[in-house]
């Protein structure tokens, strides 16, 4: 959109191309939400889960201008009409300069235009200006600083040596050295350097070995020289063990010192616990001697007892009460006088009158009377097989029943029981 404004040249005027470039620029297709990942399932206000930001990536290409279109049709114009002998420094400053045009909303840092000209207000007049030698391309530049840190101080620098024929300096002797390996040149350094030395001067000393008449003492020097070396070398070593030791035992005590600050710091939280709830119990058991006092008080103030008027309504409205639970203590019984109650009856209490009941009831009573329901037959397989099982089972009854008639012959009459033990049976179940 703010191409074709500006390739058409629509806007009236240079606001009007300002107004339309800021809309187009918080147009809300640009709007986007960023979520913050902290807080991003927050719910609060003060914690918001996202926020609103407008996206940087122009669509208008950098190498497109963005100014009003009728801004280069009337700078010819413009600078037709001006004076070549104009003061820019002085009096007609104010022709070459503009006030900035802001866009009228400012939630958004606004873009700032600035109206250009193409004559460089800085530049002397034509016949003031001089010639001067290009410019290089590149040139070089340096620095000194009066301060400088000590993790940047590199290693310091050994330049390349170029020794005469035939001569071997001192100082090559020393090549196995470098910084912080033997350099800068400590005690032991200094010893080493002399016995060096001493070791030359001595190999200066020696018979040729050419010499075969003073070959015995050549080894005899050699292996006073080896005897020396390894005296040295004993002491060196021993001065090494003593550092070692020294350091150990330093590791020692510091271990010990941190294990005695641990254990007391540990038994000084421990005191202070026990302390604190060693003065919690004295608290608790002083509170409770306080209370315990004082309803000793109170309850000897109340020896005699206090007479205080009845509440009914806190006597009803309680379960507790005395209205619905009374106390035996203070004389109320509740089974008392339940022996009137009981009911006394001779029908009940002798065996005669056991009997006279039971001749009073009717024979229903102790004849119970079963009447089989009459089942409607279904049409359900389930009540077909009922019904068929039920078949089979009274055929197999009248079957045994009748060769139990026909087993016990007709001579034998049946038994009937007195009416004494028919009587008895009958109450018994009755």
């Amino acid at each position: 959109m703010i191409t074709s404004m500006t390739r058409c040249s629509t806007l009236s005027s240079n606001r009007d191309h300002a107004r339309e470039r800021y809309k187009a620029y918080i147009a809300p297709d640009r709007v986007k939400k960023v979520p913050h990942y902290g807080p991003m399932f927050s719910g609060l206000n003060h914690y918001p889960k996202q926020q609103i930001q407008i996206d940087t990536c122009d669509p208008v290409p950098n190498f497109m201008s963005r100014r009003w279109a009728g801004f280069d049709r009337r700078q010819p114009l413009v600078m037709s009409h001006q004076n070549a002998h104009l003061n820019v420094s002085g009096g007609d400053r104010y022709k070459y300069s503009r006030r900035p045009i802001i866009p009228f909303l400012q939630q958004v840092p606004p873009d700032v235009l600035l109206q250009t000209t193409r004559v460089d207000p800085m530049m002397p007049p034509p016949e003031q200006q001089q010639s001067r030698p290009a410019t290089p391309l590149t040139w070089t530049v340096g620095c000194q600083t009066m301060y400088r840190e000590s993790e940047a101080q590199t290693e310091p620098y050994t330049p390349e040596y170029v020794t005469e024929k035939g001569t071997i300096p001192e100082l090559l002797t020393l090549a196995s050295l470098s910084y912080n390996r033997g350099l800068p040149a400590g005690l032991a350094e200094v010893e080493m350097i002399e016995r060096a030395r001493e070791k030359r001067a001595w190999e200066q000393t020696l018979p040729p070995v050419e010499d075969m008449s003073q070959l015995s003492k050549r080894r005899a020097m050699m292996e006073e020289l080896e005897r020396k070396e390894w005296v040295i070398r004993e002491k060196e070593i021993e001065k090494l063990q003593q550092v070692r030791l020294q350091v150990l035992k330093q590791i020692l005590e510091k271990r010990e010192e941190d294990n005695t600050g641990t254990n007391t710091e540990r038994l000084n939280s421990i005191w202070s616990k026990k302390q604190v709830s060693k003065e919690n119990n004295f608290k608790k058991k002083r509170t409770e001697h306080v209370k315990a006092l004082r309803k000793l008080g109170a309850a000897r103030e109340k020896v005699e007892g206090k007479l205080s008027k009845r509440n009914v309504v806190d006597d009803y409205s309680s379960f507790a009460s005395q209205v619905y639970a009374p106390q035996t203590r203070v004389g109320v019984f509740l089974d008392r006088g339940s022996e009137l109650y009981n009911v006394k009856n001779r029908y009940l209490n002798t065996y005669e009158g056991l009997l006279e009941l039971e001749a009073s009831l009717p024979d229903y009573v102790t004849q119970p009377r079963i009447k089989i329901p009459n089942l409607r037959s279904g049409k359900g397989g389930a009540q077909k097989r009922f019904e068929k099982r039920l078949k089979e089972l009274d055929d197999t009854a009248d079957l045994i029943k009748n060769d139990k008639e026909k087993a016990i012959p007709s001579s034998c009459p049946a038994k009937v029981p007195p009416e004494g033990h028919s009587s008895s049976t009958t109450t018994s179940h009755a």
